[in-house]
């Protein structure tokens, strides 16, 4: 996998937004070109196809830099991987929207806390690749979690085992049970049942109500930081 596919990879970047950063339409590709004169070199960018292909070219010998590609580059080379990774992840932040997760409420929850508090997807666990956390820069503890799994295991009601996207978010203990016996809310799945509560992205509740759930999940976190 090269640099720029593990960067970009479950990100989908908006032409529009690449332009706006600077890129210009040249031979039915995108491509954007930030001189390193302190190095004498160049970095050349071309999108195309839904793919980013990224160069470093030396200016002094006309051809392209290839070093600070290996594993393990040091010293200049690693100086020179360091400005192009910047430089990548940048464009990732400023242009891209998360395809983690497939559309409807999951995908608007995810790219909405990152538009919102700057919050990104973290995938912790290796062996359960489909569950994200989510907490405020800084913060060890997370707000929030999404990941998939059989309805039954949320949802005590039924026996069907379809696989759902869920959500689990902080909830005040004072009010847990005044919130669970409301319609979309379950009591957490694989998380404190008193504090925590799961929601089914199934659209039974509006994005509107998540979102402010969300913020106050978000805001117990950074009080309990605080204090």
């Amino acid at each position: 996998m090269t640099i720029e596919q593990e960067i970009f990879q479950n990100t989908a970047l908006s032409e529009e937004k690449l332009i706006g950063y600077g890129f210009q339409s040249e031979g039915g590709r995108l491509v954007f070109v930030k001189p390193l004169p302190e190095d004498r070199m160049q970095i050349r960018l071309e999108y195309a196809e839904g793919e980013m292909r990224g160069r470093v070219i030396d200016l002094d010998a006309e051809d392209d830099y290839t070093n600070f590609r290996r594993e393990g580059a040091s010293g200049y080379s690693a100086d020179i991987r360091e400005k192009f990774t910047s430089l990548l992840y940048d464009l990732r932040d400023r242009c891209g929207r998360d395809t983690h997760f497939a559309p409807g409420q999951a995908r608007r929850i995810a790219e909405a806390l990152g538009e919102i508090y700057g919050d990104k997807p973290e995938f912790l666990w290796e062996r359960y690749p489909t569950y994200a956390v989510f907490r405020p820069s800084g913060c060890k503890k997370w707000y929030a979690m999404l990941g998939t799994v059989a309805r039954a295991s949320v949802d005590h009601t039924t026996d069907e085992r379809r696989i759902v996207e869920v959500l689990n978010l902080k909830i005040d203990r004072t009010q847990t049970e005044a919130i669970l016996a409301m319609r979309g809310y379950y009591p957490a799945y694989h998380m404190n049942k008193t504090t925590w509560c799961s929601i089914i992205l199934d659209g039974t509740l509006s994005d509107e109500e998540i979102f402010r759930r969300l913020a106050e999940s978000r805001e117990m976190v950074l009080q309990a930081k605080k204090g």
